[in-house]
Order: C-alpha cells, then structure tokens, then sequence
C-alpha cells in the first residue's frame, strides 16, 4: 500500500467551494481507516461508498474513483471494484460483515461469499471460512460436494450491486434566532418539501411569446428550470434600474420564524406555514440578518464585507459551472459553527440555488462521515 498523501490532488479553483469541510471530513475517515485496513475494513468500505456516491473524489480534483484510490490508498483498479461491490452488498450479509468486523474473514473471503452466495447460506460459509481459503472456498461453491459445508453447494446469486448498510441518522441542522412564532390559532406546519403551486393563464400570442423567450435562453446557456428562470425575470424588472455595481444587497427579504419553546423553524406566507428546510436554515447561518427577542439586528456578514466579497467574485455565482449573477449569498466556507469568521478569505460568493445544494449535500456528507450503522 502506498504512502498516504498529506494532501489531495485537485484544481483549487474547481475545487474551492465543492471541497466543503464535511467532503474533507469524509475524505480524511477513509484514509485514516485505509492505514489500518485489515481492522478497519468495513469502516473503509462503508467511506469508500459515501465517497463515490456523493462524488467527493471529484469535489477534490479526481476525475474518477479509481483515481483517487490510487492515489490516497494505493488500491488498484480492480481492488477498488472489488471494494465498491462489497461495501454495497455488506447490507444483505450481516453474517458477512459481524466477521470482517471481527477480523474472521479476509476481504477476498467476504467477496467470494457475498457474489456466490445466497444471504440465507452466508452463515454456513462464514463458519467455513477458517478451514478454506478464498480459492478453496469458490471451488467448493461451485459444485464440490465434499468441501462445502452443508452437502450440496449453493446456487451462485449477484446481490443488488446498489444495496449497502444503513446510513446514520442526519445531522440535524442549527436552528436561526429570529421572533418568536405565537403557538395559538395558527393553521398546521406543512412539511418543508411541499410546493407551491402558481398558474398562469396566457393567450396562444403571450405563450408563443413565452416559448420563444424560453428557447433563446437555453440557446443562450440558460439551464435553470422555469421557474427559477421565472424568478430571475422578476428580479431582473426590480433591479434595472439599480446597478449590480453600486448597490449588491439583497432585493427580497426571505422571514425565518423560529419558536423559542419547541424550536420549530418556519416560513409564513399566504399559503400558510411551511417548515423551514434544513438546508435553508443552514444557508441563513452563512448569510442573514438576524433579529433578537427585543428587536435588535445583527448581519451574519457586515454590509462592508459583504459587498468586498460580491466585488472580488465580480458579482457572480462562484459554484463550478454556474455564473448566474442573480439572488447572490456570501457562504462561510468554514461554518461559524466551527469557528469560521465573516472574512473575506473564509466568504465565497453563490448564488441562491447554489448555496442551498451546497448545503443539502453538505448535511448529506456529515451523515456518512459517522461510523458504520450497526
């Protein structure tokens, strides 16, 4: 096995938003559980699953997942598949998994047994193990009577390649200070992910009109959705006559109440109330104005800082791919959570949609960076 790298080969540039510090997190479990790998297997495979799944190799400048075994851990391709397919069938093999944890069976073991095995006869070949190498063991599987241990082989079966373990619970979000939400005659808290839904009525004209438009902007490179294109045509009519340059705070006020009592974080509108998604209150840490108990206001990031980092990113979205210029936010690359300060070297610029995916995959990535559920 190769030395460890101190650190990941990558572009800075790509890499500066997408590399977050629960992506490093994860990154940084897998080699430290690789450096002990025949005591740490499964901790290894469950990482090396959360890495490929959510991409972090690529947040830290591989192109591929062998790539960045290669370099982190010295595995080789074929390994590296190997590896992929056994974490993601661990799930289905409990009996398999209790033994690696228990070092009882060899990496090589465990995938004879997981890809020839039905789960139901798993035990009977983990009992086996230590009578039978790998090589014995498969011969045995496929139709040597005398060696396996109930008689007749089992039929070779192939887990689904996409089941794994389960995940642990997600990290749950830190709830924004803002006014207190009254707790009687209030209509029910609907669920974060439930829609609103808007209808436009329009002429054959206006929507030959509309559809027209449509296509010059995905012609133009335009791939947002409709209705974030929608959004950015309102915005676009409320700012022309103000200057991106002169004037770059917010032009809509987006109210996060908070319930002191229970917690409950939402969002009212004339829909009703919708409880606030963790990702949004995630976002609201890195940039908000926050108003206490008694009226008092305070900005995640000064209004000084704030505009010194939208001038350095030229006023648009800085998230790898994405240039929009519109509903611009400073992100904390470093949560103020875990001690990141409102300065310029520690602020990125994103816009709304990108802060908000950053975000949910972020919560994504600090829920794999626990152990491996039992």
């Amino acid at each position: 096995m190769s030395e460890i790298p101190e650190q990941p080969r990558s572009d800075a540039a790509a890499c500066s938003v997408l590399a977050t510090p629960a992506a490093l997190a994860l990154h940084n479990n897998f080699r430290t559980s690789v450096q002990t790998l025949r005591r740490s297997l499964v901790r290894s495979l469950h990482y090396l699953v959360a890495i490929q799944d959510r991409k972090v190799h690529r947040a830290l400048g591989y192109a591929t997942i062998t790539d960045y075994t290669a370099a982190v851990a010295g595995f080789t391709r074929n390994q590296t598949e190997v590896f992929l397919a056994l974490g993601r069938r661990l799930g289905t093999y409990p009996e398999v998994r209790a033994a690696l944890e228990r070092g009882e069976l060899s990496w090589s073991q465990a995938q004879v047994i997981v890809t020839q095995v039905a789960p139901a006869d798993a035990n009977l070949w983990v009992d086996a193990a230590g009578k039978l190498g790998a090589r014995d063991m498969n011969a045995a599987i496929h139709g040597n009577a005398e060696d396996s241990p109930h008689g007749t082989a089992s039929p070779p079966v192939s887990a689904s390649p996409n089941t794994t373990f389960p995940m642990p619970p997600e990290v749950p979000a830190v709830p924004v200070s803002a006014p207190t939400v009254a707790a009687a005659k209030t209509p029910p808290l609907s669920p974060a992910n439930r829609e609103c839904h808007v209808s436009f009525a329009l002429s054959p004209e206006e929507y030959d009109m509309w559809s027209a438009s449509l296509e010059i902007l995905r012609k133009q490179g335009h791939g947002e959705d409709g209705a974030q294109l929608m959004l950015a045509a309102y915005a676009a009519l409320v700012r022309r006559d103000i200057p991106d340059q002169t004037d770059p705070g917010p032009r809509y006020l987006l109210v996060i109440s908070r319930c002191p009592d229970c917690g409950t974080a939402e969002i009212r509108n004339s829909r009703g109330r919708f409880e606030a998604p963790p990702a949004l209150l995630e976002a609201a840490q890195c940039d908000a104005l926050r108003q206490g108990e008694h009226g008092s206001r305070r900005a995640a990031v000064p209004p000084r800082v704030r505009r010194a980092v939208l001038a350095r990113d030229g006023h648009q979205c800085q998230a790898p791919g994405c240039r929009n210029t519109k509903y611009l936010e400073v992100h904390h690359r470093i949560p103020t959570a875990a001690g990141g300060k409102p300065e310029p070297t520690n602020l990125v610029t994103l816009c709304s949609r990108c802060h908000r995916a950053l975000h949910r995959r972020e919560l994504d990535l600090r829920a794999a960076t626990g152990e491996p559920a039992e």
